[in-house]
């Protein structure tokens, strides 16, 4: 569906940056000379010309400058399978110094997800709360450090599930 778009909002981080009117199909938002202070995760929302709100987008990352750390994710419990309406958290932490503060969470490359942590000493959690055959996947995270900077996105953790799928 062609939407005409009157004007979107960024948001650096989840919080807003800026906001852009539009006569066109598309709004925009450039960069001059990325810095490092640039770095994080981008979104937008934008209305129609009809007032209406369309769906936030997903977070994209900006990394400037590349930060050599990669998260850990591990999936608690740790079982080979879940079963169907069983629980299961997915923890992602830092495997050096770093203290995460926000972590976003993906099930192949979609983006399932965002968590924030109040204590930046603990790891960031992830939960579904009710498996579904549509939760199988490989689950990865990409978290935004203390420090304010982007981690490289963590080794990929495959979700199998168990039990039999009634239509």
């Amino acid at each position: 569906m062609d939407h005409s778009l009157k004007s979107c909002t960024f948001y650096k981080n989840k919080q807003w940056f800026h906001s852009n009117s539009s006569t066109r199909n598309f709004v925009e938002y450039v960069i001059e000379k990325a810095r490092q202070e640039d770095e994080g995760f981008y979104s937008c929302v934008c209305y129609t010309e009809q007032n209406q709100r369309l769906e936030e987008s997903s977070p994209a990352p900006l990394i400037v400058t590349a930060f050599q750390e990669w998260p850990h994710l591990e999936l608690i419990p740790h079982l080979r399978k879940y079963d169907f309406g069983s629980k299961v958290t997915m923890e992602c932490s830092s495997n050096s110094d770093s203290s995460y503060t926000q972590c976003w969470f993906y099930n192949f490359d979609v983006f399932i997800g965002h968590r924030s942590n109040s204590s930046a000493e603990s790891p960031i959690q992830y939960v579904i709360s009710n498996v579904t055959v549509n939760d199988r996947g490989v689950y990865s995270c990409v978290c935004y450090t203390a420090q304010h900077r982007i981690t490289y996105r963590s080794k990929g953790i495959i979700l199998y599930t168990a039990g039999t799928l009634t239509l």
